[in-house]
């Protein structure tokens, strides 16, 4: 078979992180090959073809796919990520209610809000840590906007709490290790909130109301577990965002030509898509296939596990002309397929397993952008900016500090 290796391949894995996949498909001459990861037999793929594939619900499921180490830190054992069939379709609507319009207009608009009060403290200071301001302006939108009280004092300790659960899965060690308590008191906190709400009620058609109130297709309401990691999957994911945040700043910093997309509305979403397609946020997806099948002459065993690159396929060359190259005008006329620029994830929003949050992404970034290069004034100060793709997740290696800030 084409790009059959089955030696272990979980310290190249670690050693080559966002590449894994990329780089063997290139040594292989191929975008499908099989390994070992974790002990497993798996196999890996990149491209649009391999994302339509991969995103049919006929041929995986996604139930066990996610290694262990992912569901106890970053998703949760009982959250949307790891359903299938109408169990899956009932959540995945939970998720998609809350897409409306109108509730991402005003997600926008409170992070805008937070980035205003939160930089009114920036000008005193000497410097400022962007991955750090970002992450609680964040935290503090997603709360607001998920209708969930946070004392003044306890949001800072509970922006690291998420930021753990983010960081926990990538790390061998120490990372590892926060990850997994932050999981613990993560979910502790998040199940109490539930159970408030139950209780004394939430407001009105929030997202919070909406977990709380939300029922299985047998008519229960969601267990205190699931319930707790799709709270956490409302607020976890937007904290997720300052990483977005930084890149796009390191963007403007790094390709000072690309400035003049965010002039205008449809130029700063272009750039955005281009910070989304060229900066490494998930390096891969997983699932198992559902029942015996061949495709391109490669056999998909029933249970197998199959990871598909994400970081790989939004640098596919075949896809993309010079992928490595910063490019928002790449973006004029782009016409999305659902499976070419899969950052989050890909497929249908309704139906698959594509990033119920992606359209908030974007709007989150958007009001960043916006705000970093219209309402305040800053110098960028000499410093590591490095990002290393052996790293997940990855960020520059200084969080981007700024310094000598004014508010205009």
């Amino acid at each position: 078979m084409p790009g059959q290796t089955l030696l272990e391949a979980s310290p190249a894995m670690f050693r080559d992180g966002y590449e894994f996949i990329s780089k063997r498909c290139e040594r292989y001459g191929t975008d499908i090959f099989e390994t070992r990861v974790m002990l497993q037999k798996t196999i890996c793929m990149r491209g649009s073809g391999a994302s339509r594939l991969f995103y049919d619900p006929d041929r995986f499921v996604r139930e066990g796919a996610a290694p262990g180490r992912l569901r106890w830190t970053l998703l949760g054992t009982h959250g949307v990520q790891n359903l299938d069939g109408e169990q899956h379709r009932r959540r995945k609507n939970l998720f998609m209610e809350m897409m409306e319009r109108a509730s991402i207009e005003r997600i926008a608009e409170i992070s805008r809000d937070r980035w205003v009060q939160r930089a009114t403290t920036w000008p005193a200071r000497r410097r400022i840590k962007l991955f750090d301001e970002a992450s609680v302006v964040l935290f503090d939108t997603a709360v607001e906007w998920a209708g969930v009280r946070v004392p003044e004092d306890d949001r800072v300790s509970k922006t690291r709490l998420m930021s753990a659960l983010i960081d926990g899965p990538g790390g061998l060690f120490l990372r590892y290790i926060r990850g997994l308590l932050g999981r613990r008191i993560a979910n502790r906190w998040a199940a109490g909130i539930i159970g408030e709400a139950r209780r004394s009620g939430a407001p009105p058609g929030s997202p919070l109301a909406r977990i709380a109130d939300h029922r299985e297709p047998d008519g229960r309401l969601l267990g205190d577990g699931a319930a707790a990691d799709e709270l956490l999957n409302i607020i976890r994911p937007i904290v997720a965002v300052a990483r977005y945040v930084v890149f796009g700043a390191l963007a403007v910093h790094e390709y000072p030509t690309a400035l003049r997309s965010i002039r205008t509305p449809e130029g700063t979403r272009q750039f955005v898509q281009e910070v989304r397609r060229f900066y490494p946020f998930f390096p891969f997806a997983a699932a198992r296939v559902r029942r015996t099948f061949e495709w391109r002459g490669f056999r998909f065993p029933r249970g197998r596990r199959v990871l598909l690159g994400l970081y790989g396929t939004c640098h596919d060359p075949d896809i993309w002309a010079e992928p490595d190259r910063f490019d928002p005008s790449r973006f004029e006329n782009w016409k999305d397929d659902g499976h070419a620029l899969i950052p989050q994830g890909g497929g249908d929003f309704h139906n698959g397993h594509r990033c119920a949050g992606e359209w908030i992404t974007i709007s989150l970034l958007q009001a960043a952008m916006q705000f970093l290069t219209e309402s305040v004034r800053y110098t960028v100060p000499r410093q590591n900016l490095r990002i290393s793709l052996m790293r997940l997740p990855a960020l520059p290696k200084s969080g981007f500090l700024i310094q000598n800030v004014e508010l205009t």
